[in-house]
């Protein structure tokens, strides 16, 4: 990143966000690969991954 007053800035309000919770939890989990999340159908049935019987 080059130094300037555009780059201030936005570093002022990416700062600013992070105070927020919310938005502290979403980058730490896009950091972490926690924001993926996969459809994995209905679990409800016996034929569920690891569903004992």
């Amino acid at each position: 990143m080059r130094p300037g007053p555009q780059t201030r800035a936005l570093w002022e309000m990416f700062s600013d966000l992070m105070d927020l919770d919310d938005a502290h939890r979403y980058v730490a989990d896009m950091l972490a690969d926690m924001d993926v999340r996969y459809d994995l159908g209905d679990n409800t049935g016996s034929s569920a991954p690891c569903a004992r019987t």
